[in-house]
Parts: structure tokens; sequence; C-alpha cells
């Protein structure tokens, strides 16, 4: 038998405990109607049911108040009611019709106790209580010497028998088929916790597979960009820089100084988009392959700024825009070092590549008690709303030309939304096509 598998009495405790309580109850109650209607013709009475009354009561607190077991208060109770039936018969002082209603009504409670005594204590109590039943009938017959008594003694004893077997007989078979039942149900729990077992790893490795397939795809968006870097945005100043160097080569003696150092110029330039788009594709394919380590240290935000301007200082004269570090003397964070640099780098770049010429770009900074935010604000030719909400995808970043055919590869923003997460902050952007555009970021 399994250890959760109860005792019959246990399994329906319950349904017993109320049977107990009705049956106790109305043997009160009978013993209470008996005691106002004859106590003034049988002086027996009186103290027969005063002392069933609180036999019978001091049962019910038994069980209620001290614990006791409700086997043992439901069979006492039992015996109780038996033993006020027979006391009460052998004092009585009626007629003998009286005497045999009072006989049959008292079957009534000997048939109950017979059943739910057999039934929910313990199958021998209906043995017990037939065998009182018995003797009380053939000792009422032989006493009383009423003629249907003795004619139909014999169907009584046999019908009482009857009953008292099938009780026996239905108790074991009751008592069985709760513990098969209990049985059942046990292994059924057991499936049903398997089956959740199961159900719950069988969603574990769904999910584990969803997110691969995610990885998957962007691991796909990541091939088809890089694809595409290579074949356009890498071909482009390669074949531009290959052409004005076989130019030069060739023709470089005849030509004037000015158109030499123009044709230079673009020379620098398309060296410079390589660069710049080779770091990126550097940059981007550490961070996707998890090679990049993160190490906070306290940087001084205003000081990385000046460094990013004198990394962008050829880019910016190029256009004549003018760079402004507006960050506070006092201000520091706590972020990567090399990460923090890529992210203003590529903030700031993007800022003077959108920049006409002339115009200026600004990095200002604000303190919180919590975080330093830093502003990258230009006054360039802005963003349309749509291509705002495609910012920071992967599958749909393009590299757009600035505002003289500066080339890039789109990963830029993409590396700062990155990195910034990373260093625990969060980056946004402000923007209105034709007045500028403004990217802020977080650090702790």
């Amino acid at each position: 038998m399994n250890m959760g598998i109860k005792p019959f009495t246990q399994y329906y405790y319950a349904s017993i405990r109320v049977v107990f309580i009705l049956l106790v109850g109305l043997a009160i109650g009978i013993n209470l109607i008996d005691l106002i209607t004859y106590t003034e013709t049988n002086p027996y009475t009186t103290p027969i049911n005063l002392v069933t009354i609180v036999l019978l009561i001091g049962i019910m607190g038994m069980h209620f108040l001290l614990k006791v077991p409700l086997s043992f208060c439901f069979g006492s109770g039992i015996y109780f009611i038996i033993a006020n039936i027979i006391v009460s018969q052998i004092f009585a002082e009626r007629s003998i019709e009286a005497d045999v209603l009072n006989l049959f009504r008292e079957t009534v409670f000997f048939l109950l106790m017979l059943i739910f005594g057999g039934i929910f204590i313990h199958k021998k109590h209906a043995v017990i209580v037939f065998i009182i039943l018995a003797g009380r009938y053939v000792y009422a017959t032989y006493t009383l010497h009423h003629d249907f008594l003795s004619e139909h003694l014999a169907v009584f004893l046999l019908t009482f028998a009857a009953i008292s077997v099938v009780v026996y007989f239905f108790s074991d078979i009751l008592h069985t088929s709760t513990i098969e039942l209990q049985d059942k149900q046990s292994k059924i729990a057991e499936v049903n916790e398997e089956l959740k077992a199961n159900s719950e790893e069988l969603k574990a490795t769904l999910e584990d597979l969803s997110n691969k397939n995610e990885r998957l795809q962007e691991l796909n968006l990541a091939k088809d960009k890089f694809f595409t870097i290579i074949t356009h945005d890498l071909k482009n100043p390669i074949n531009t820089l290959q052409g004005f160097v076989e130019l030069l080569l060739v023709k470089g003696n005849q030509l004037d100084p000015e158109k030499r150092e123009t044709y230079l110029t673009h020379v620098q330039t398309s060296t410079q988009s390589i660069q710049n788009l080779l770091d990126s594709l550097l940059e981007w394919s550490r961070s996707q392959s998890n090679r990049i380590k993160m190490a906070p240290m306290v940087i001084s935000v205003p000081g990385m700024i000046e460094s990013v301007f004198d990394y962008l200082s050829l880019q910016a004269s190029q256009k004549h825009i003018q760079l402004i570090n507006l960050a506070q003397p006092q201000h520091n964070a706590l972020a990567d070092y090399d990460m923090t640099f890529t992210i203003l780098r590529n903030l700031v770049s993007n800022a003077i590549k959108f920049s006409y010429s002339g115009k200026k770009v600004s990095v200002v900074t604000e303190e919180t008690s919590e975080q330093i935010i830093i502003r990258v604000i230009d006054e360039g030719v802005g963003i349309s709303e749509k291509e705002l909400s495609r910012l920071f995808k992967l599958d749909s970043t393009t590299s757009t030309p600035g505002t003289q055919n500066e080339t890039g590869t789109g990963l830029g923003l993409l590396l700062c939304d990155e990195f910034v997460r990373k260093n625990g902050g969060t980056l946004h952007v402000s923007s209105q096509p034709g007045t500028g555009s403004m990217f802020w970021f977080t650090l702790p």
C-alpha cells in the first residue's frame, strides 16, 4: 500500500463525523422526549435517561474538545444507546402492547447501530449488535408471551441475521474498494506529476529552441549585413582609393599641386572610411561572439569627450564642423572605457556625418542622483519619424549617405545601443527633419 493511502475511517472522516453527530443528537433528543413523557408514570425513566444524555454529551465533548479518536467515541455512543434501550426495557412498567410497540421502536435504533457501526467503525460491530438484538427479541418473546412475537420470532431473527451478514461483507467490500480507489488516485497523481514534469521539461526545451531560433535568425541577419557591407560599403571606398592611387601613379607628375592635393584628399577620405568600417566590423564581430569583457572603471567624462574630439578632428575639419565640449569638469561615470569611447565616437562621428559644413556638434552632460546623462547634439539634416523607428533594428538598418556623401556600415548605432545596455544605461534619440538630432545615453 502506498504511504498516501488512508484507512476507510480517515478517508471518509468528514462523512462519518456527520453520521456520528446525527445519531448521537437523535438519541439525545429521544431521551429528552422520554424524560418529559414518562417521568411521572415511571420513576426509573428519569435517572436512566439523564445518565444516557450525560454520557452521550460526554462522548461528544471527548471527541470535539479532547480530540479523542472518532471511532472510539462512535463505538461508545452506540453501546451507550443500546444499554439505555435494554435497561429502560427491563425497568419499564408498561402494558404488553406498549412493550411490543416500544420494542419495534427500539429495533429501528438497533438496526441503525448495526448498519452504521458495522460499516463506519468495524464489521465486528454488526455481529455484536446482531447478537444483542437477537437476545433482546428472544427475551421479549418469552417474557411478554405475545402471540405475534412468538409466531414471527424466527422471521425477525433471520431478517436481522441477513442484515448483519450483508453489512459484514459489504463493509469488507467498501473498505477494500476505498483502498483500491485511493491506490488508483495515487497512481493517477503520480502520472499527473510525471506529465507535469515532462510538460515543464518540454516547455523549457521549446523555449530553448525558440531562443536558439531567434539567435539563429539574428546571426543570419548579421551574416547578410556583413555580406552587404563587404560587397557594397567596403567595395566602394576601396575602388575609389584604387582609382585615385592609380591616377596619381600614372599622372602624378603632370598634375598641378591643387589638383594633386584634391586627389590626395579623396584618398585620405577613402582610407578613413575603410578604417571606420573595419573598426565597426571588428567591434561588432567581437560583440556578437561575446569576446568583449566588461571592465568597469571611473571615467572622467569631459576627458573622454576631448579624446573622442581629437580622434575625429580630421573628419570635423574637412567639413569645417566645430566640436564643442560642454561637459562639467566634475562629471564622472562608472563604465567600461573602451565601450564608452566607442559609443561617443560613433555618436559624434554620425553627428559630423549628417551636419552641414560650418555647423556645430556639441556634447553636454547632466548629473542626476544615480546617473550621468551625455547628450550629443548636432545641427544636421535630422531624422524622419519612419527612420527613427528603424534605427536600432538589425534587419532594417541601412547606411545612409552623409551631407557630403560619406558612407558608413549602419552598425554604429546598433553597437552604441548594445554597449550602453551592457554598461547599465539606456540610449535615446529625438529629432526633427531639417533641425538636427539629439542622441543621449545614461551611465551609472
